[in-house]
């Protein structure tokens, strides 16, 4: 996952997910990478709620964006809430290591992004000896950057964000 996330965060997709960004479709493409195996419901496939992945679609990106994905592989909260509701945890930043994924939620008022949005997702693929995280991402694609430093820049464009580390630990499989 943390090798595909290094190799990867500056090379364009073959999907554009145009207004949504590509945050959360690359850090799902990283676990996916990592051998997170997709999750398709049997009698809605891709489009149920309780989904995670993405199979070839059309070509159109229009269709492709809409049809053959799930939502927690494209949005930043819909990954961080499945996540969460299938085993996955919430770690303490002084915990976080190597694959794990760092989303942000909004929590100042007055933006585009309303109050408790979970809006952006990165992977995490360094921690340094004195602790401090570095993770990698798209939309804007960064490698191996300091989450504090990414964090003071995203409090100062779209006010106060809350930090979430999640660790992937899928229970379908």
């Amino acid at each position: 996952m943390v090798r595909y996330a290094l190799d990867h965060w500056d090379k364009k997709d073959d999907l554009d997910y145009g207004a949504l960004g590509n945050c959360t479709n690359f850090v799902s493409s990283s676990l996916e990478a990592g051998g997170m195996k997709k999750k398709i419901d049997p009698w809605t496939g891709l489009m149920g709620d309780d989904a995670w992945g993405r199979q070839s679609g059309t070509g159109w990106d229009w269709l492709d964006q809409h049809a053959y994905h799930s939502e927690s592989w494209a949005r930043a909260e819909g990954l961080q809430n499945f996540l969460l509701h299938h085993g996955s945890k919430e770690v303490p930043r002084a915990e976080a290591q190597p694959g794990d994924i760092v989303f942000y939620e909004q929590v100042a008022p007055g933006t585009e992004t309303a109050p408790g949005e979970t809006h952006h997702a990165a992977v995490v693929t360094s921690v340094t000896p004195d602790g401090d995280v570095k993770l990698t991402q798209h939309t804007s694609s960064f490698q191996n950057v300091s989450l504090d430093s990414r964090e003071h820049i995203a409090n100062r464009n779209g006010g106060e964000q809350r930090i979430r580390i999640v660790r992937p630990e899928p229970d379908w499989y």
